[in-house]
């Protein structure tokens, strides 16, 4: 819980209870609702803030985060269609169209885990590196985005997350009572079944090819 004090002059009211604040450039903050966005910047030649509703109709959840990416060209969260990229210009965009969801290559499985039944469905959002953690505090399972190749990583442990941190330049993770270790290394990967870490066999399987020689 904070203020952010403005003289009466710059006062706005809603419709909607305000979900998450998340600055989108050096002068604009976007305001979030469940399902929509506002912005606000400064008007130089007014002296005052001036307030805009976006058109487009995606929102994010109280409680869930909104990051942005490294380089500062994107706002990341998770809207009822899945984890959504928007740069500034998305923001005053008019089309759906023109956003971009990270999520759509397994579309399914994602919906299912951010509206699944028994959960806040609050979701949780961690990067370091080239990676965005994708997580929930009341489950066992997430995922792991890779940005350098767009490619999604099914996470599971053994207790509910509680918080993903960074520590000597290593992905921590807080659970109930323990605290696990993102390995990541490009080479080994490793299933926790409970007992023991045990390394994953990967192969690739295919139909036979053949080269037959026509007379």
């Amino acid at each position: 819980n904070f203020m952010w004090y403005f003289p009466k002059i710059n006062s706005e009211s809603f419709d909607f209870n305000i979900t998450n604040l998340h600055p989108i450039s050096d002068e604009t903050m976007a305001i979030f609702f469940e399902n929509s966005i506002s912005y606000v910047n400064w008007d130089s030649d007014a002296s005052a803030y001036r307030y805009y509703k976006s058109k487009l109709q995606v929102g994010c959840k109280k409680g869930s985060d909104v990051l942005t990416t490294f380089d500062g060209k994107y706002t990341i969260f998770a809207s009822s269609r899945g984890l959504v990229a928007m740069s500034y210009q998305d923001f005053i965009a008019s089309t759906e169209q023109s956003l971009t969801y990270l999520s759509d290559t397994i579309y399914s499985v994602f919906i299912n885990y951010i509206t699944e039944p028994k959960s806040t469905n609050q979701i949780k959002l961690f990067k370091f590196g080239y990676w965005i953690v994708i997580y929930k505090q009341d489950s066992k399972s997430g995922f792991i985005f890779d940005t350098r190749n767009n490619s999604w990583w099914p996470v599971a442990g053994v207790d509910n997350s509680v918080k993903f941190v960074t520590v000597d330049d290593s992905v921590k993770l807080l659970s109930s009572g323990k605290i696990y270790e993102l390995n990541k290394l490009d080479t080994n990967y490793f299933d926790y079944t409970g007992k023991e870490r045990k390394k994953i066999e990967w192969f690739v399987k295919s139909q036979k090819l053949h080269l037959k020689n026509m007379i």
